[in-house]
């Protein structure tokens, strides 16, 4: 199996959450088309005509052009066919648009003819319905990244008529910090990586469980001062000291101990690059920030 680049090393824990978020992903008021072998719908439009298109609006948002992206990106690594992006349609397509029929979060896959139509009740609802369709091919998001069959499969156009909406308005995770595997050990990479697996499974809530209390092990995620210490863009002129986790320093939860990870024992040293494992913000600052 293909497992791309956006895979988060060392952070285990993602991969326990996965299961979890499969049950608050975006339910259906309708029930979704059977899969063929896991694959595709068995009933398509002319699985043998060439020339699929991906419509996207001269005017379309950045989140329509980048479903238009994504399914192309998606189906070329299940296919090898490589779709093009047009302005306006040419021989049979896959139509991305926002209805205003539909509510803000809500999508419909519908097949007209040679045109599958991919729409929402907002550019991102027309995001999650352009997964939606990626996920017929036999893809599976999860948060610790992307699963893809290993082989290849013909492109057909699918024959739907699904519409779908989530079951609550606000869906994500709320990662804790002050752990080894919490956020505490993120840099900006890991950020985005997680939005970007967050939108996949159509969630869309981050949710950071912090401790700002307790100097000087006050977690930097929550700065807590008074109107005057921060700017009107919201940038904090001076804080107390505080640090993330890292591998010199005791945590406040758990039996962790501070050790050097050339110290770590079952191969686990050839693992780190340096003795103080930490989040990129904390390099050069353990085991903490000096006042």
């Amino acid at each position: 199996m293909e497992i791309p680049s956006t895979m988060l090393s060392r952070r285990s824990f993602l991969s326990a959450l996965a299961s979890v978020l499969a049950a608050v992903k975006a339910g259906g008021a309708k029930p979704r088309t059977a899969l063929s072998n896991g694959i595709l719908p068995s009933t398509t439009v002319d699985s043998a005509a060439p020339g699929r298109t991906v419509i996207v609006y001269s005017d379309a948002s950045p989140q329509i052009r980048l479903a238009a992206k994504e399914i192309r990106r998606y189906v070329f690594q299940r296919t090898g066919e490589l779709l093009p992006i047009r302005a306006r349609a040419s021989g049979r397509s896959i139509a991305l648009r926002v209805d205003a029929s539909l509510e803000p979060q809500e999508y419909r896959l519908k097949t007209r003819g040679d045109t599958l139509a991919i729409s929402g009740g907002s550019a991102v609802a027309v995001l999650y319905g352009a997964y939606d369709f990626v996920e017929k091919l036999g893809v599976r998001f999860y948060l610790h990244g992307d699963v893809i069959p290993d082989g290849k499969i013909p492109f057909v156009l699918p024959n739907l008529d699904e519409t779908h909406k989530p079951l609550f308005a606000l869906r994500g995770v709320n990662p804790w910090g002050s752990h080894p595997f919490g956020f505490d050990a993120w840099g900006t990479d890991d950020y985005k990586a997680v939005f970007t697996q967050l939108t996949k499974l159509r969630m869309n809530f981050l949710g950071i469980h912090c401790y700002p209390e307790g100097l000087p092990y006050a977690e930097p995620t929550v700065w807590q001062g008074l109107p005057g210490d921060f700017d009107s863009q919201g940038r904090v002129k001076s804080s107390y000291v505080s640090h993330y986790y890292n591998t010199l320093v005791k945590g406040n939860w758990g039996p962790i101990l501070p050790k050097k990870t050339s110290e770590f024992s079952f191969g686990g040293a050839q693992l780190f690059e340096r003795d103080d494992w930490a989040p990129p913000v904390m390099v050069g600052h353990c085991p903490r920030v000096r006042q």
